[in-house]
C-alpha cells in the first residue's frame, strides 16, 4: 500500500550503485528478501533513480528541446507540445506531436498501444509513443512523450495532455502493459474508453512465474497458447482454462488466479465484438 512504502538508504545506495556499473537495477528488491512484506517495488527503485537522474538533468538540453518545439510549432500552427516542470523550474515531462499525426487520428484512433519499455536515452527517462494502425497495416503515430518517472500523477498528466491534442476526443480501445500506475490514469482520464492489456507483455512472464510447467518441451506451452487464443466463446475459454489449471496442478497458483480476475483485459475471446485492427 502507498502508506507503508518505503526505500531503504541501502537499497537506494545499492540501485544507484548498480546503475553506474550497468547492472541490473531490477535485481535491488530481491536482494532485499522479496516477500510479501517488502515495503517497496522494482519500480519504486526505478523512480527513485529517475529522481537521482532528473537532479543532473542538463539546463541547455532542457532548453534546446522546448526551442526545437518552438519553431516547429512557429513552421506549422497544428504542431502541439507540452511540458511539465518539477518543484524547482526544471523540464520533468514533454509531450509533443506533430500535424500529420494529428490529422491521422481521426480515421486510424479506434485502437492505441501505449508502451514506456524504452529508455535508451542519455537521462533513461521512458520513452512513451502512441502508436495505431493504417489502411495498409502499417504503424503510424498519434504522438510521442519523454517522461520523468511513472507515477500515477506523470500518467494523468501525460493522458489529459494527448487527449487535449487529439481534440478531446478519446479512442475506443487502449492497449498497455500491466503498468498499475498506468491503469489507473486510464481509469481516471479515459473512463469510456475499454483498457486491455497487452498479451504479448504478459506471456513473457509465463516461464518467470510457472518455470516448473513452463519450458521448452513442455506440453504446457501449446495448451496455454491455445486456451488463450484460440478459444473462441467465452463458455469454452472457462471450460478449457479451468481444465489446464487441473490437468497441470495449478489450480492453487496466486498468480494464475490474479490473471484470471482480470481476464476480460487479455483474454482475446472478451474483446472479439470490437474492432481491433491488427
Amino acid at each position: 500500500m502507498r502508506s507503508i512504502k518505503y526505500i531503504p538508504p541501502e537499497a537506494k545506495s545499492l540501485a544507484e550503485a548498480f546503475n553506474k556499473n550497468i547492472l541490473p537495477v531490477g535485481k535491488v528488491v530481491s536482494l532485499f528478501g522479496q516477500t510479501e512484506n517488502t515495503t517497496f517495488t522494482s519500480r519504486d527503485v526505478y523512480n527513485h533513480l529517475r529522481t537521482v537522474i532528473k537532479s543532473l538533468l542538463d539546463v541547455g538540453d532542457a532548453e534546446a528541446v522546448v526551442d526545437y518545439f518552438r519553431k516547429r510549432l512557429i513552421e506549422n500552427p497544428s504542431f502541439y507540445y507540452a511540458a511539465q516542470v518539477d518543484e524547482v523550474g526544471r523540464a520533468a515531462n514533454l509531450f509533443w506531436i506533430d500535424a500529420r499525426s494529428r490529422m491521422a487520428y481521426s480515421p486510424f484512433g479506434d485502437a492505441v498501444p501505449s508502451d514506456t519499455t524504452y529508455k535508451t536515452n542519455k537521462y533513461s527517462m521512458p520513452f512513451a509513443p502512441f502508436t495505431g494502425t493504417d489502411y495498409h497495416h502499417q504503424s503510424i503515430t498519434f504522438g510521442f512523450a519523454l517522461l520523468g518517472d511513472e507515477t500515477k500523477e506523470t500518467f494523468t498528466w501525460l493522458f489529459k495532455t494527448w487527449l487535449e491534442a487529439m481534440g478531446g476526443t478519446p479512442p475506443i480501445f487502449i492497449l498497455t502493459d500491466q503498468d498499475q500506475a498506468m491503469t489507473i490514469a486510464i481509469a481516471t482520464v479515459l473512463p469510456r474508453t475499454r483498457h486491455r492489456y497487452c498479451l504479448w507483455h504478459i506471456k513473457k512472464f509465463f516461464g518467470e512465474k510457472l518455470s516448473h510447467v513452463f519450458f521448452k518441451k513442455s506440453n504446457f506451452k501449446p495448451t496455454v497458447k491455445e486456451v488463450t487464443r484460440f478459444t473462441y466463446t467465452v463458455e469454452d475459454f472457462e471450460k478449457q482454462w479451468q481444465s489446464m489449471l487441473v490437468e497441470f496442478k495449478l489450480t492453487e497458483n496466486e498468480w494464475l488466479k490474479d490473471l484470471y480476475d482480470i481476464r476480460e483485459k487479455w483474454i482475446p475471446v472478451y474483446n472479439r465484438s470490437s474492432f481491433l485492427p491488427g
